[in-house]
This record gives C-alpha cells, sequence and structure tokens, in this order.
C-alpha cells in the first residue's frame, strides 16, 4: 500500500522540522520556525492521509463501518498512530511554551520511531482483523490508550527538557503534572475499563491476569 511511503514521507517530514528546531535554539529567526512548524504540519497530514486510506481498506476489504475498523490492528499501524497522537498534543500545548528544544527532542524522536519501523522490517501490510477485534471497544480501547501513551512520552520529554536546562521552571513542573494526571485518567478509562469490557464482551472474563493486563495494572 502507498501508505507506507506516505508515513516514510512524514517521517523525512519530522526529521527535517528537528534539524529546523536544532537550529532554532542557536538561531531565533521566524523563518526557522515557519519552516518547522509547515514541516510538522506536513508530517501530520501525511500520517492522516495515511491512516485514512488504510481505514478505507478495511472498512471495504471486511464489508463493516468505520466504527469497527479503526486502523491499528499491527504494531507498525500502532507505533504509527502513537507517534500522530504525540505531534498533535504537543502542537495543542507548545502554545504556551516558546522553547524549540522541546520539538528537538520530539520530532526527532519521532522520525526516528517512523523510520525504524521500515528500517527494522517491521511488517507494514494490513492485516484483516480477527473477529474478536471486529468491536466499538477497539475504537475506545486502543485510540484512548495511545492518546495517553502520547501524553506520557511527552512529560518524558519535557522532563528531559529540564534536564538539559539544568533547572526547573514552575510552568514546566506544572505541565508535567497536569500530563501525568490527564495520562492516568485516560489510561484508566481507555486502558484497562474498556480493555476489561472488551475482554469480558470477546473471552466471557473481564481479568485474567495474563502479563499485558497485569503490567498495565
Amino acid at each position: 500500500m502507498m501508505t507506507e511511503e506516505l508515513f516514510n514521507l512524514a517521517a523525512l517530514a519530522l526529521l527535517g522540522a528537528g534539524v529546523c528546531a536544532l537550529i532554532g535554539t542557536v538561531q531565533k529567526k521566524w523563518r526557522t520556525e515557519l519552516l518547522m512548524n509547515g514541516l510538522n504540519s506536513l508530517a501530520v497530514i501525511l500520517l492522516l492521509i495515511g491512516f485514512a486510506l488504510r481505514w478505507k481498506y478495511y472498512v471495504d476489504s471486511m464489508n463493516v463501518g468505520w466504527l469497527l475498523s479503526f486502523p491499528v490492528s499491527t504494531f507498525y499501524e500502532s507505533a504509527s498512530f502513537f507517534v500522530l497522537t504525540l505531534i498533535v498534543v504537543l502542537s495543542w500545548i507548545q502554545r504556551k511554551f516558546k522553547d524549540h528544544r522541546i520539538w528537538v527532542l520530539a520530532d526527532f524522536f519521532c522520525g526516528i520511531c517512523l523510520l525504524g519501523l521500515t528500517l527494522f522490517c517491521i511488517p507494514s501490510q494490513p492485516v484483516l482483523f480477527l473477529p474478536s477485534l471486529k468491536s466499538y471497544w477497539l475504537l475506545a480501547h486502543v485510540s484512548l490508550s495511545f492518546i495517553s501513551y502520547g501524553i506520557f512520552a511527552l512529560a518524558a520529554l519535557f522532563a528531559v527538557l529540564c534536564i538539559i536546562r539544568d533547572k526547573e521552571t514552575t510552568q514546566l513542573a506544572e505541565c508535567i503534572r497536569n500530563l501525568v494526571r490527564i495520562g492516568i485518567v485516560l489510561f484508566s478509562i481507555g486502558g484497562i475499563f474498556f480493555g476489561a469490557m472488551w475482554a469480558q464482551a470477546s473471552w466471557g472474563r473481564f481479568w485474567a491476569w495474563d502479563p499485558k493486563e497485569t503490567w498495565a495494572f
């Protein structure tokens, strides 16, 4: 599918944005910031188009509704969705902070993650859903779980920024605490509660203490 090419182009755009952000930490010029924002926006657009095409493929191939075919059934899709979530959430939060260093960390991290999927030959072909995956709980459980993962990753990146600065600002520390609080709430609801409901609907039990459930708890 052409979605792999779109995701690879998004990775290159993110790495380019990271370079612009790195330059922006030394030379604060509006052109550098404009290019960084443009490349980040391009990456988001490419990822969204890729997800839309993959989503439509599942809808057409399995002849099910859109809400029953959310494209996060493979590691490749889940990791790509994680990157998209992280960049979108950071774009919303970064309006409060005019520090390019967080974009250096985030863009290089996300770009390397996306390219790593290809470089390490992670299977990228769509895999038609098993019967248990054709559920509304897939959208509710997986989307909220990965949004919370993105929020937790951002909290970690902001913490790294504190270390790089060798100081902790009140505003930045409060942002980290708020991100962790929001992440815990979303993961508790989407990851644990919705996951248990999905397990009950699919396998007739809410909890089995398997490694993933135990680690999530």
